[in-house]
């Protein structure tokens, strides 16, 4: 494996008070692989997301992204540089139609004309063009016009996804994707998360197993604040250290 590092952290640490959520994590993304952050509740794995995010500063320890220091920089800003978000919990414009959720967050990359609100749609043909070719890709074609809030809980998880991908980005950070998703719409979600695994980094959160364990490259374990464990899947699942932190949770 090569040192293609897209992502870095060095001695990356939050603290709340004197809680302290994260102590000195150094975490290393190569660029084009699926990098799965797993963890028991509480491991700092969203604390972890939010300080690469910008959506915390940690109190110490740096981020790096394609060798820039993005400790510091506001979150809307890694969208211009390259990342972008899902969130654990759905976070959609519920009152606007499928179409519209994805040409409003392909308009975004450009953050001076995502707030022309008064310019014509046909005079900006790039993210209406972006949100036809995610609504194939996505395979919500036939649900572009149905206003978002209607879809199953599924659908807007797969949804939200698309949004991320409306940025371009060249790496993508998934919050538990499949979170209060159904049996039956957990297949298409891995089977998008993979696809994206083609064109992006991904770095993902995941609480079900046997996903991380089909379609991931790396797996990062987290425990009390710390990684634990880092390597491929075949080599976490056998590890007896991550079997002791999740106390006999499947693995």
């Amino acid at each position: 494996m090569s040192d293609n590092f897209i992502l870095e952290t060095s001695d990356l640490g939050m603290a709340y008070g004197r809680f302290v959520a994260l102590f000195g994590v150094d975490l290393k993304v190569q660029e084009g692989t699926i990098h799965a952050v797993i963890g028991p509740n509480g491991a700092g794995k969203t604390t972890l997301f939010h300080c690469l995010t910008g959506n915390r500063l940690p109190t110490s320890g740096r981020v790096m992204f394609r060798d820039a220091d993005i400790t510091r920089m506001p979150s809307h800003r890694r969208i211009g540089i390259g990342m972008s978000r899902s969130f654990q919990i759905t976070s959609l414009f519920q009152n606007l139609s499928v179409r519209e959720n994805l040409r409003l967050a392909a308009q975004g990359r450009h953050m001076v004309k995502a707030m022309n609100f008064w310019g014509s749609v046909e005079g900006y043909p790039e993210p209406l063009e972006i949100s036809e070719e995610l609504l194939d890709r996505l395979g919500l074609m036939d649900r572009a016009d149905v206003i978002a809030g209607e879809l199953s809980h599924g659908q807007q998880r797969i949804l939200e996804v698309g949004m991320a991908m409306a940025a371009k980005p060249k790496m993508l950070l998934l919050d538990e994707p499949t979170s209060g998703m159904g049996i039956d719409d957990i297949p298409a979600m891995t089977r998008l998360i993979k696809e994206l695994g083609h064109d992006h980094t991904v770095l993902l959160i995941e609480h079900n197993m046997d996903i991380v364990m089909s379609i991931s490259s790396i797996i990062s374990v987290m425990h009390q604040g710390r990684i634990l464990v880092e390597g491929a899947p075949e080599m976490v699942q056998k590890d007896e250290r991550v079997r002791t932190a999740y106390l006999g949770e499947a693995i």
